[in-house]
């Protein structure tokens, strides 16, 4: 090999944009949405095939470079932590999550999937709650939103319709949790100091938790949904499909 293109060989291997990193972080995302997990990725390597610049003893000839893609709560003591392991149920989840989102990602037809793919493995990586709930909001526009009129009702109720198929037993709670949702990420982008220690976390079954993490839930819920049934990408067919034909479309 000569020394030039070594050189550019070397350049590839140590540049993250010339990985596959789109077909990467879908698989991290399949992982996030069917387990909720602290996850992410801090290597990327490649495994020379006929060719390698150096070996030691029998070890593979492993080539690659560091990157950042991992949520900061890693750093603070949680290496020294057992690592979570994924059940047999979660990894069949996690493998049929991450081949339909593949097909639908790849066809190209999908902008807004691939957004609020985009959005939840942002959301996973933020240090900060305020940042994560206006990417979770992102992404369950994308999903769920046909315009700017009513938007935050129609996100409330057609989030409820796909807990619905998930097997949710309270829409009207579902409802009311996008509503919170939301009133928290309108304080955060309209900069109400005044509403964000109130809106920063909500009180669910008695307790109180972080409204941030529950936004997030809720965007691996219909992540969850719409990669098994794909026809419900298009969010006017939620009303049609699920709502309307149902009854069940209450008054904003």
């Amino acid at each position: 090999m000569r020394i030039r293109d070594w050189l550019g060989l070397s350049h590839a291997i140590t540049n993250p944009q010339l990985y596959p990193l789109r077909l990467i972080d879908t698989f991290f995302a399949s992982v996030r949405i069917a387990t909720g997990l602290d996850t992410g990725y801090a290597q990327l390597l490649t495994r020379p095939i006929g060719w390698a610049s150096w070996y030691k003893a029998t070890l593979p000839p492993l080539e690659g470079t560091t990157t950042r893609a991992y949520p900061p709560c890693l750093e603070e003591s949680r290496w020294n932590e057992d690592v979570p392991t994924l059940r047999p149920g979660q990894l069949g989840a996690t493998a049929r999550l991450f081949v339909r989102l593949r097909q639908l990602l790849e066809s190209g037809s999908h902008q807004r999937l691939q957004l609020a793919v985009n959005r939840l493995n942002r959301c996973a990586l933020r240090a900060d709650d305020e940042d994560g709930v206006v990417d979770s909001a992102i992404g369950l526009e994308a999903l769920l939103s046909d315009g700017n009129q009513e938007m935050t009702y129609k996100i409330g109720i057609r989030m409820a319709a796909l807990a619905i198929l998930s097997g949710h037993p309270d829409p009207p709670a579902v409802v009311a949790d996008m509503k919170a949702v939301y009133k928290y990420r309108s304080a955060v982008v309209h900069g109400d100091a005044s509403q964000l220690a109130k809106c920063r976390t909500m009180k669910r079954d008695g307790q109180s938790v972080p409204t941030a993490q529950v936004a997030l839930e809720y965007l691996r819920l219909a992540l969850r949904v719409v990669a098994e049934r794909p026809e419900y990408l298009d969010a006017k067919a939620i009303d049609e499909g699920l709502l309307l034909r149902a009854g069940r479309l209450p008054p904003p």
